[in-house]
C-alpha cells in the first residue's frame, strides 16, 4: 500500500464514488483515513478489541460501497 497518492486529498465524496466504482487506492484512502477514530469509538462502546476490529471491518465492507451514497441509510 501506498501512502495514498493523489487521492490523499480528495474529499471523501470523491473516494466513495471511486470506492463503489471498484477503486481499491480510494478505498485504501477511506479506510487510513476514517478507520482509526472508528476503531476508538467502537472500542469504547463495545469494551472489546476484537468486536471493535470486526465492527469496524464489517462497517467497511457494508457501507457505503453497497449504497453508492455516503449515507448508509438510503438504499
Amino acid at each position: 500500500m501506498s501512502g495514498g497518492g493523489p487521492l490523499k486529498d480528495a474529499s471523501d465524496a470523491t473516494l466513495v464514488a471511486r470506492a463503489s466504482d471498484g477503486d481499491v487506492p480510494a478505498f485504501e484512502v477511506l479506510a487510513r483515513r476514517h478507520g482509526p477514530l472508528m476503531r476508538v469509538y467502537a472500542e469504547q462502546v463495545l469494551g472489546s478489541n476484537d468486536e471493535a476490529d470486526d465492527v469496524v471491518q464489517e462497517s467497511f465492507l457494508t457501507c457505503p460501497w453497497r449504497t453508492r451514497t455516503p449515507d448508509c441509510g438510503s438504499r
